[in-house]
């Protein structure tokens, strides 16, 4: 509970003081019956006269401060301009050389006597108000540290749930619910959220099929190993390495194609169809990921 004061000097001065700032225990314990009544107040080592103006919260003293400052101001300013101005005047001795010396009366400039009344509003914070601040602080903090901490561990825990359930999917060989089985039948799976993913960084079958032959294939996968399994007219001497996984690279390529609404289409006899054209296309950029992979690997 707080008090908002006027402090009994020719000043209009104003505070926001804790209800146990008050000298007299007794005054303080009836603090509701004491509105526009004077008292003594510590403040640091001394002690003041002041006059109650009411009693709330502090939000609601700083208010009440706020607005008696202000119609104090008003009310000075009202009386301020209501003075009268004093002035003083003199006689001066001009010489002119038609009709000799004259006298004529010169006013000095007026002095303004306005007083000047000083007005500010004082907030008390007093030293076991810091102590009690500055712990509750430190509270807060270790809370921010110790929920950081519990936050991390869960994570991690969920994180291990994961790869448990992934895992015994795998050995009873079940489709999870989160992951989508890229051509009907085929049994090679695939996460939703890596398919949205490839999707999206995709602008054409060939780009979509490179991004999903970097989330099916491991490292282990690729190494030592060929996309068709065939001989290259450049390299006829080199020996032939085995092929990729027939099954996930199919799919590859069936997924990819009707992703861009391309279907196989009979067309005229030597001309290939848009289908055939970008299966090509797909083949040779995986073909090239492959090598490209390799020689990382060898690095």
């Amino acid at each position: 509970m707080f008090i908002a004061v006027e402090f009994l000097s020719d000043l209009k001065e104003y505070a926001v003081v804790p209800l146990e700032n008050i000298v007299d225990g007794t005054i303080r314990a009836k603090y509701n019956k004491q509105v526009v009544k004077k008292l003594k107040i510590r403040w640091g080592r001394k002690s003041y006269d002041v006059m109650v103006r009411d009693f709330g919260s502090k939000p609601e003293m700083e208010s009440i401060c706020d607005d008696l400052a202000t119609e104090a101001a008003t009310n000075d300013k009202s009386d301020s301009e209501s003075m009268p101005t004093s002035s003083k005047s003199i006689n001066r001795k001009h010489k002119n050389p038609d009709s000799g010396d004259r006298h004529t009366d010169a006013t000095l400039p007026q002095e303004n006597h306005e007083g000047s009344v000083i007005r500010f509003r004082i907030e008390v914070v007093m030293p076991n108000q810091v102590n009690d601040c500055e712990d509750k602080v430190r509270e807060l903090e270790l809370q921010i540290v110790t929920l950081k901490d519990a936050k991390k561990k869960y994570r991690a825990k969920i994180k291990a749930l994961r790869e448990d359930v992934d895992a015994l999917e795998a050995k009873l060989q079940l489709p999870s619910k989160s992951k989508l089985e890229l051509v009907e039948g085929s049994g090679v799976f695939l996460k939703k959220s890596k398919v949205a993913a490839a999707k999206l960084g995709a602008n054409s079958p060939s780009v979509l099929a490179r991004n999903l032959f970097r989330y099916l294939f491991t490292s282990e996968e690729i190494i030592g190993k060929s996309l068709m399994g065939r001989s290259c007219n450049a390299n006829k001497n080199v020996p032939i390495l085995p092929c990729v996984n027939q099954g996930k690279r199919d799919d590859i390529v069936e997924f990819s194609l009707p992703s861009y609404k391309l279907k196989p289409a009979s067309t005229l006899r030597g001309i290939p169809s848009e289908y055939d054209i970008q299966k090509a296309r797909i083949l040779s950029s995986l073909t090239k990921l492959l090598r490209e992979e390799i020689k990382k690997k060898n690095l």
